[in-house]
C-alpha cells in the first residue's frame, strides 16, 4: 500500500548496543515510500524477574504508522502483563515452561489487538509484527504477518518464521469461512497479509472470534534451545528486506560482512543499501543480534574486502571513461553483470544483483528476452509495439511495451497495469475484476499471480490448451526484470488472451473465458512492493 517518491530517501536511522552477553545493531530507511511506517524496539535487558532476558521487535506498518509505533512502545508491556508471564516470573528460568510461554505470547498479541480496537475501532492502519525474546537458555520468535525472523546456526539458516500470506491454504480457508475471498493473492483483493495487528476493517465479523476473522492477530510462536557454540546471528527484518533476499543469501551475506565490518549497525546499513539496489521499493528495517558463535572481524578478510572495493571502483571508472554502444544502458545491473563476468575474487555472497532485482533494467534487455521467446515458439507473427503513452505518465516519459501473441497451441501475452488516480475513468472497469477473472479459473486457482492494485506490474501470462500438448513455455525462459525511473499516475489495463484456435478471449466480466483454456502460473516480470 502507498505511493512512491520520485527518488528514494536513503537517510538511515541506526542504533547499536549490548547487554546480557549479546550485541545488537539495527537500521531503517524510508526508501521509495512516501511515508516511513516501520518501527522497531531493542531491549537488551528487561526488568524484574526477566532481567536476564532480552527483547527485540520489527513492525511493518501500512495505511499509516500509528499501529506499528504502538507495537514498538506497548506490545512488550502487554505480553509481560499476561497471566502466563506472571506465572513464568515465579518459576526458575532454567525450567522454562515452553507451553506456558507460547500461550503467553499469543495472548499478549490478542490482548494488544483487542485493547487497541477498544480505544479506536476506526483506526485504519495496521502492522505486521515479528519479535524475539532471548533468555539464557532459549530463543523465542513470534511473527504475525510477513516480517520475518531467522536464526543462523553453523553458517546456515536453522529456523525461520513463516510469512502469513492469504494464498496459503490455512489462511485462505479462514478468510473464506469469514465471508471474504482471496483475490490476486490479497484479502478481498486489497491486503497482502492475512495476519496483522490493527486493520480493523477486516475484523468485523462479530459472530466469529478474534482468530477467525478475515485477518487474524494470532502469531505463530517458535521456541528453540540455545546452542552457545553454534548459534551465530538472529535476524529480524521487514519484507522490504526479504522481498529481495532469500534466507540462505541473507545468512551468508551477514556472516561474510561480520568478518569484515566491526559494528553491527554498519552491517545493517549495508543490508539496506544492498536491498535498495536489488530492487526493494518498500520501507526497510533490519535488526541483527550477534550471539555467542557470531564471526568476528578477520583482518585478512577485511583486507580482501578493501581490495575488492578498489577493483570495482576501477571497473566503474573504466566503463564511464570508455563510451560505447552500451553507454546509454549503463546502470547498476549492467555494472554488476560486468563485474560478475570478470569473476573477481572475494565477492560477498548474497549481495549480487540477482534475478530478484527489479531496478534499472534497460528496455533493450526486455526486448531481447521477448525476441528469444518468439524464436522458441517458431512463430512468424510480428511483435506489436505500443509507443508514447505520455498522457499517463509523469514528465512525459515515452514507454515502449512489446506485446506478443502466438497463435499456436500456446499463446503468450503481456499485461501491464498502473494505479489510477482518476476514479471516473475506471468506474466501469474494476481492475481487480479485469485481471482476476481469467486467473481465477479452477484449474489455476492455486497459482493466481500476485497483482497489487496499488502497484506497477508487468506480468507474463501463458495460455495453454490443456486438451492438447499442455506445454508451458515460461519455465524455459529466463526471468525478466523491468523498471522505470518515474512514477506512474494512471491506470492502463491491457490483456489479450487468445485460445488455441486464435479466438480472442476477453478478460471483461461480460465476456466469459472459454472453458477449454486455462491460465497457468508464469514469471512475474516486475513488481513494486
Amino acid at each position: 500500500m502507498g505511493a512512491f517518491l520520485e527518488k528514494p530517501k536513503t537517510e538511515k536511522s541506526s542504533d547499536a548496543g549490548s547487554g546480557n552477553g549479546i550485541r545488537y545493531g539495527l537500521s531503517s530507511m524510508q526508501g521509495w515510500r512516501v511515508e516511513m511506517e516501520d518501527a522497531h524496539v531493542a531491549r537488551v535487558e528487561l526488568s524484574g524477574p526477566f532481567k536476564t532476558w532480552s527483547y527485540f521487535g520489527v513492525f511493518d506498518g501500512h495505511a499509516g504508522a500509528r499501529v506499528s509505533e504502538l507495537c514498538a512502545s506497548k506490545l512488550l508491556e502487554t505480553i509481560l502483563s499476561t497471566e502466563e508471564f506472571k506465572k513464568l516470573a515465579q518459576t526458575d528460568e532454567q525450567d522454562l515452561d515452553v507451553t506456558l510461554l507460547k500461550r503467553g505470547v499469543v495472548n499478549g498479541f490478542l490482548t494488544f489487538d483487542r485493547e487497541l480496537a477498544f480505544e479506536d475501532r476506526d483506526e485504519k492502519s495496521g502492522s505486521t509484527a515479528v519479535i524475539a525474546f532471548i533468555t539464557p537458555t532459549h530463543i523465542i520468535m513470534a511473527n504475525c504477518g510477513d516480517s520475518r525472523a531467522m536464526l543462523v546456526r553453523e553458517d546456515k539458516p536453522f529456523l525461520a518464521t513463516e510469512d502469513h500470506k492469504p494464498y496459503l491454504p490455512i489462511e485462505r480457508k479462514r478468510i473464506s469461512d469469514a465471508g471474504g475471498q482471496v483475490m490476486l493473492s490479497r484479502v478481498n483483493g486489497s491486503l497482502a497479509v492475512s495476519r496483522s495487528l490493527g486493520d480493523f476493517e477486516y475484523k468485523q465479523v462479530y459472530s466469529r472470534g478474534a482468530t477467525e476473522q478475515l485477518v487474524s492477530p494470532e502469531p505463530d510462536v517458535f521456541v528453540v534451545e540455545r546452542k552457545p557454540d553454534r548459534d551465530q546471528v538472529l535476524i529480524l527484518a521487514c519484507d522490504g528486506i526479504w522481498d529481495v533476499f532469500e534466507n540462505d543469501a541473507l545468512a551468508t551475506y551477514v556472516l561474510q560482512r561480520l568478518r569484515c565490518v566491526p559494528n553491527l549497525d554498519e552491517v545493517c546499513q549495508e543490508i539496506l543499501d544492498t536491498s535498495l539496489h536489488k530492487g526493494s521499493k518498500d520501507n526497510m528495517s533490519v535488526l541483527l543480534i550477534a550471539l555467542d558463535g557470531a564471526p568476528t572481524v578477520d583482518p585478512e578478510a577485511a583486507r580482501k574486502d578493501g581490495e575488492l572495493d578498489k577493483a570495482i571502483r576501477s571497473i566503474v571508472m573504466e566503463l564511464l571513461d570508455s563510451p560505447n554502444e552500451d553507454s546509454e544502458n549503463l546502470n547498476v545491473n549492467y555494472v554488476a553483470s560486468v563485474v560478475q563476468s570478470m569473476e573477481l575474487p572475494n565477492y560477498p555472497p548474497g549481495g549480487f544483483i540477482t534475478n530478484l532485482s527489479s531496478h534499472n533494467v534497460p528496455i533493450i534487455a526486455f526486448r531481447s528476452q521477448l525476441s528469444s521467446i518468439v524464436k522458441k515458439t517458431k512463430s512468424t507473427l510480428p511483435m506489436f509495439i505500443i509507443e508514447n503513452p505520455s498522457p499517463f505518465f509523469s514528465r512525459g516519459v515515452s514507454l515502449k511495451v512489446y506485446m506478443m501473441s502466438v497463435y499456436d497451441k500456446t499463446t503468450a501475452t503481456f499485461a501491464i497495469a498502473y494505479k489510477h488516480v482518476n476514479e471516473d475513468t475506471t468506474a466501469n472497469h474494476d481492475p481487480a475484476q479485469l485481471i482476476a477473472l481469467p486467473l481465477l479459473k479452477e484449474s489455476a486457482r492455486a497459482h493466481t499471480a500476485d497483482l497489487r492494485t496499488d502497484s506497477l506490474v508487468i506480468e507474463l501470462v501463458v495460455v495453454v490448451d490443456l486438451q492438447e500438448s499442455g506445454v508451458l513455455l515460461s519455465p524455459a525462459v529466463p526471468e525478466l526484470d523491468f523498471s522505470f525511473d518515474f512514477q506512474p499516475i494512471g491506470w492502463i489495463v491491457y490483456i489479450d488472451c487468445c485460445g488455441p484456435n486464435g479466438d480472442r478471449l476477453s478478460p471483461y466480466p461480460s465476456r466469459p473465458v472459454q472453458p477449454d483454456v486455462a491460465i497457468l502460473p508464469a514469471t512475474i516480470l516486475y513488481r513494486f512492493t
